[in-house]
């Protein structure tokens, strides 16, 4: 069976980057700290989808995936700033993301999409507009207008 896995780049190295297990990491300067970005022997959720459509012919829907990519042999990258971050706020300081909070069923709202892969067209993306607020608030977010309100009630 012949298969063409990924998307076009402009070199094989470039190519195979998404195919690789090694560990990729960055060093702040600033702090000498090195962070990992990419633990070894990890493959994202996306190539996992790909490589199971194109070589077993199994494909896997949205909510399939988020499965996968919340379970707990996973292992996602917690170690990464942006998530402890994130994490830390949402546990530790007691925020809540509203969106999320109100409309916990919503699928394909995102307001960034990859522009290279044109990823918008096939509505794949992730969020960066989070609105967070302390728990406390929650009683005053409106909905009924059809959008987020707050200090309406």
């Amino acid at each position: 069976k012949y298969a063409i896995f990924g998307t076009y780049e402009e070199s094989a190295e470039d190519a195979l980057f998404h195919y690789t297990f090694c560990e990729l990491s960055y060093e702040d300067s600033s702090t000498n700290t090195r962070t990992i970005c990419r633990k070894k022997d990890v493959l994202s959720v996306e190539v996992l989808t790909e490589l199971m459509s194109k070589i077993v012919n199994v494909s896997w829907d949205p909510k399939t995936q988020r499965d996968v990519a919340n379970s707990d042999e996973a292992n996602l990258n917690p170690d990464s700033p942006p998530y402890m971050w994130m994490k830390a706020l949402l546990e530790e300081d007691g925020m809540v993301d509203v969106f999320r909070h109100m409309y916990p069923e919503a699928e394909g709202r995102f307001t960034c999409w990859h522009q290279q892969k044109n990823r918008r067209y096939v509505n794949e993306g992730g969020r960066i507009d989070f609105t967070l607020v302390d728990r406390a608030l929650l009683d005053h977010v409106d909905t009924s207008s059809g959008s987020l309100r707050c200090g309406t009630k």
